[in-house]
């Protein structure tokens, strides 16, 4: 049951429980991050379903169920490969499978306590989306604070190199989404280009 203790302990005691996904290499099983990450979309989806219309950020009418999917796995799943880039870089310990694992785990804040906060939106009223937001505030700081420590604990780096590692992450993701949509820009623009050569093409040999 180390995977449950592990899920246990990033809420409780998340040090020990990253050192724990760290260092007991030979109990690593994949299929509980697996797990964690599917869970994340579904928990979204219902959140959207559940909440309290007046406090709710977006309504289940305007909800675009494929962007939310696109919204929460796109940048988990560029964080991991650009953690894996950076660490590796900057003398990381970490393995691929670690990160992966590191990742889903940091979620575990957003898995357990989204749809009990959203169960309590029923209750409450237009003039408390403050403390509704508050509390969904509390949950993303919560799971930033567990990647940092992910990255410290992980990694065997000091807070200040972990926070310069985030950064770095960061920065390394914006400069990935940069690349890949100069990428669909470029082969977007070949495509045109090609579909009118061959329109020219096309229309001289029936001209001819």
């Amino acid at each position: 049951m180390f995977w449950l203790q592990s899920i246990i302990g990033v809420i409780y005691h998340p040090l020990a429980a990253f050192s724990a996904i760290k260092y007991d290499r030979e109990d690593f099983k994949w299929w509980p991050a697996v797990v964690l990450l599917f869970l994340i979309f579904p928990v979204r989806v219902i959140s959207i379903y559940i909440t309290h219309y007046p406090v709710a950020s977006l309504l289940p009418i305007h909800a675009n169920i494929p962007l939310e999917l696109f919204k929460f796995y796109v940048p988990l799943l560029s964080w991991m490969v650009v953690s894996f880039a950076v660490t590796s870089i900057t003398d990381g310990e970490c393995h691929m499978r670690e990160i992966i694992t590191a990742t889903a785990y940091s979620m575990v804040p957003y898995i357990v306590f989204t749809l009990p906060i959203a169960l309590l939106s029923r209750v409450l009223s237009v003039t408390e989306v403050g403390f509704y937001n508050f509390l969904i505030g509390v949950i993303w700081a919560w799971v930033a604070l567990l990647f940092i420590i992910n990255v410290m604990v992980m990694n065997s780096y000091s807070l200040g190199r972990a926070l310069f590692t985030v950064f770095l992450n960061i920065v390394g993701i914006a400069f990935l989404w940069c690349i890949i949509l100069l990428l669909l820009a470029l082969i977007s623009h070949f495509a045109t280009f090609v579909e009118d050569l061959a329109f020219e093409i096309k229309y001289l040999l029936f001209k001819s």
